[in-house]
């Protein structure tokens, strides 16, 4: 929940931004990275929950998982996370269950509708900001 109100309150901040400085595109990247890690960490839990959800990743089995397996199972969901924000889709780990499929098409769609407004954005402000006054 609190990367989720990070990246909604950030986000708000940018779009309300007059001006392109430094702070902007901090801004927009730390969301852009937030958003990836959000995602790897709901991937993350959905596989705990419903083991197995995805293929070219170990079933986590209670009890038997060590702390060292289940870091390499974060970092992997958090791999996939952000090869999907990117729309990269590299196809080593794929989804298998529908909520799986479900949380994979939602990332994507977000990662490419976040760039387009975000570019968007900026060229607007960009545009307003070398316009001469009337």
């Amino acid at each position: 929940l609190f990367l989720l109100l990070t990246i909604v309150l950030l986000t708000k901040r940018i779009l309300l931004k007059k001006h392109v400085d430094t702070n902007l595109l901090f801004g927009v990247a730390t969301v852009y990275i937030l958003a990836g890690i959000l995602f790897g960490k709901l991937f993350y839990l959905q596989d705990f929950v419903l083991p197995e959800s995805f293929t070219g990743i170990p079933p986590m089995v209670l009890g038997t998982r060590n702390m060292a397996a289940a870091t390499e199972n974060q970092f992997n969901f958090l791999y996939y996370s952000f090869c999907t924000l990117s729309t990269l889709g590299l196809g080593d780990i794929a989804p298998k269950h529908h909520l799986a499929r479900t949380l994979t098409v939602v990332e994507a769609v977000f990662g490419q509708l976040y760039v387009a407004t975000i570019v968007a954005k900026m060229v607007s402000v960009c545009k307003s900001s070398y316009l001469p006054r009337a």
